[in-house]
């Protein structure tokens, strides 16, 4: 049985994943959902924004007086059953035990949207080395094991390498291209902040400019 199998779903309710223009326009045409729907616009503070400025994509909206950062998340809601904790909208969490499972006898979570997930849950919890363009791969399972909460305990066992021996290729892939969307959404992030405007016109500037990522070249 591999280890996601019984999985409560940890790294969907500690987190609130960044996500890219790419990733909510797919969501959004694959579900058939508004993207206000599933998205939505965190407030940076300052010693985010100190670190994180001209790193990730964060984006200036004029509805306030005040000079505020975003950065966009899938947006999250109470969890039913770890009362008082949060999960991704997108998580379906299911009490394998009040259904008299006999091979689960805990809680189990399953993304509803698992085929257009964004690319940060895609490639978690690797990253790309840039030393050595290999990619790195921590164990979640190490850094969370002792939370108070179990609801946010991210791996229900410690992360071995055969776990990711039949997707390698696969998560080099993934991870190349959560870099190179990570780049366009930072550029994209520049163009806007440039001359920043209300937040109810950003969806419409995003999808113009994803239409028009692909320069022809005529000379």
């Amino acid at each position: 049985m591999r280890i996601c199998d019984s999985c409560h779903g940890g790294c969907c309710r500690k987190y609130n994943p960044d996500i890219t223009g790419i990733d909510m326009l797919k969501i959004a045409q694959s579900m058939k959902l508004d993207i206000n729907f599933f998205a939505t616009a965190i407030p940076v503070d300052d010693e985010y924004l100190r670190l994180a400025l001209g790193k990730k994509p964060l984006f200036i909206f004029t509805d306030s007086k005040k000079e505020q950062y975003y950065r966009f998340s899938l947006k999250m809601e109470e969890s039913i059953l770890f009362p008082g904790t949060y999960k991704c909208i997108f998580i379906n969490e299911t009490d394998a035990k009040g259904l008299g499972s006999k091979l689960y006898d805990n809680i189990i979570s399953r993304c509803s949207i698992y085929h257009v997930r964004p690319l940060t849950c895609k490639t978690f919890p690797a990253q790309i080395n840039p030393q050595t363009g290999q990619a790195v791969i921590f164990d979640p399972y190490k850094i969370s094991s002792e939370e108070d909460n179990p609801a946010y305990r991210l791996c229900p066992g410690p992360v071995k390498m055969e776990d990711y021996k039949e997707f390698q290729e696969q998560m080099v892939k993934d991870l190349v291209a959560y870099d190179y969307e990570m780049l366009f959404f930072l550029k994209l992030a520049e163009k806007w902040n440039k001359n920043p405007d209300l937040s109810d016109y950003f969806i419409d500037f995003m999808e113009k400019e994803y239409k028009n990522r692909v320069e022809h070249i005529t000379e």
